[in-house]
């Protein structure tokens, strides 16, 4: 059984969210749909940012 995540937006992001254009939006919500069905999509990072994945 897998884990389910949940993502949470801070106001912060949603206003700035809200500021881009609509298709800038429509980019982000697309990898948003990916990080809620695979949360470790894409690569690992390294260093300091080791355990963060980038998009």
């Amino acid at each position: 059984m897998r884990a389910k995540f949940k993502l949470e937006f801070t106001p912060r992001f949603e206003r700035r969210f809200k500021s881009l254009d609509r298709e800038i939006q429509i980019r982000i919500l697309r990898e948003v749909q990916i990080l809620t069905g695979t949360p470790y999509a894409g690569k690992m990072l390294r260093g300091s940012w080791r355990n963060i994945y980038s998009l």
